[in-house]
């Protein structure tokens, strides 16, 4: 009887190990299964952030005109991380200016923002020291918890609180469009909460595809501007000026040199 009571005893402890395990075994399992989501949603995320940087890259290769960059560049980092608000600040080196030149959220929020802050809020100016744009051209990409640090106090405490809570922003994610250590440009991305920050290696390669396309804009631009004063020079001059090929053929003349051809 000792030992039938000892059998049993000792067949329940069994059952009661095996229950353990078994538990043990589905909660691992349980476990194993949110890793798999979790690397799984992961890889989805980084998937569509590759898709997106490919096809902004196709967008700036087709773009006809570089007029409107700095607004797709806005739109396109919006949609990139899912940012409720995203800007454009063009950075003026002569004058040391950071001038926002657009602003992509939702309408109805826009207008909300410049209520509160004022219809400077939509070319808001921050001045850039010596300091700050060491620190801009440093930390390419760096994330702020007020929109007090992120503007580098040229919007208030008080009124970039009354901002973050009105939209629900959680922090800033400022990125600084940099080539050859000259800054080109920022944008300023505001997050909320439940938005999880964007793949950061994927982010630079935007940031690197923005910074390059901005450095070519300018580039253009400065030798439009030079070729017009050439010609505007060669134009006021009396003499006459002009060049030809090696067929004797006129590639250049100035007005005096065209009246006399």
């Amino acid at each position: 009887m000792k030992k039938n009571d000892k059998s049993e005893a000792e067949l329940l402890e069994m059952i009661r190990d095996l229950e353990v395990r078994q538990f043990e075994l589905e909660t691992q399992n349980k476990e194993l299964i949110k890793e798999r989501e979790k690397a799984a949603t992961a890889l989805a995320r980084q998937n569509d952030a590759l898709s997106k940087l490919y096809h902004f890259s196709l967008e700036l290769s087709r773009l006809p005109s570089e007029d409107n960059l700095e607004v797709l560049i806005a739109k396109r980092i919006r949609e990139f991380t899912g940012a409720s608000m995203a800007s454009f600040s063009e950075y003026n080196a002569e004058s040391q200016i950071l001038t926002v030149r657009h602003i992509e959220m939702e309408p109805g929020l826009l207008e909300k923002a410049t209520s509160i802050l004022g219809e400077n809020f939509r070319k808001m100016q921050v001045p850039v020291s010596d300091k700050i744009y060491r620190e801009i051209c440093t930390e390419i990409i760096v994330t702020r918890k007020t929109l007090n640090e992120a503007t580098f106090g040229v919007i208030s405490r008080q009124v970039g609180t009354t901002v973050q809570t009105l939209f629900k922003v959680d922090r800033f994610i400022s990125v600084a469009y940099t080539a050859e250590g000259n800054l080109f440009g920022t944008s300023l991305l505001a997050m909320s909460k439940e938005q999880p920050d964007p793949p950061g290696e994927i982010l630079l390669d935007f940031v690197s595809i923005a910074s390059l396309s901005l450095r070519r804009k300018r580039a253009d631009e400065a030798l439009r501007q030079s070729e017009e004063m050439y010609q505007t020079f060669l134009n006021s001059t009396e003499d006459m000026v002009y060049l030809k090929d090696e067929n004797l053929k006129y590639v250049l003349v100035n007005r005096s040199e065209e009246r006399r051809v």
